[in-house]
């Protein structure tokens, strides 16, 4: 499902509530263009790619499609809690998002304040395999042919 063309702001993180983000998405004028993908596709961040090859699933160690985001930094924000403040066992914090009074900002109340600090996620920029810099290279390659409907079709 694509994002609104009006500002979103999108949360989440892990079951256990040890990481948690949020991605100010703002309206679609104001999104900037993917710097990897032709000016004339259009496609503007942020974005998402879901890659079935061997490279991301054993990167991953994934069973099924890997997805990779692409956020501009000035979107997210992060809140992780430090490793001093886990333990060794479950945390305990049972989530039940379906029940009707299910509220994420308040079960989030008790956690530290979310920040631009997005150097907790820089372990993540390791993970890169060999077909996204291919996949960049095919789009930027690509052809853009107008159709009679003035959609653009890749060739």
């Amino acid at each position: 499902m694509p994002l609104p063309n009006e500002p979103v702001k999108v949360t989440g993180g892990c079951s256990c509530g040890a990481v948690r983000y949020r991605i100010n998405v703002p309206a679609l004028e104001d999104r900037p263009l993917n710097p990897f993908a032709p000016p004339a596709f259009g496609i503007k961040l942020p974005g998402a790619i879901t890659c079935h090859c061997n490279d991301c699933r054993r990167s991953t160690g994934s069973f099924l499609a890997t997805g990779i985001l692409d956020i501009p930094a000035p979107m997210l924000t992060v809140s992780a809690m430090s490793p001093s403040s886990e333990s060794d066992i479950i945390s305990g914090r049972i989530l039940d998002v379906l029940a009707d009074d299910y509220d994420a900002e308040k079960a989030d109340a008790d956690r530290p304040p979310r920040n631009q600090n997005v150097a907790a996620l820089l372990p993540l920029r390791q993970m890169q395999s060999r077909c996204i810099p291919k996949l960049l290279r095919s789009l930027r390659n690509a052809a853009v042919l107008p159709l009679q409907t003035g959609t653009r079709i890749l060739r």
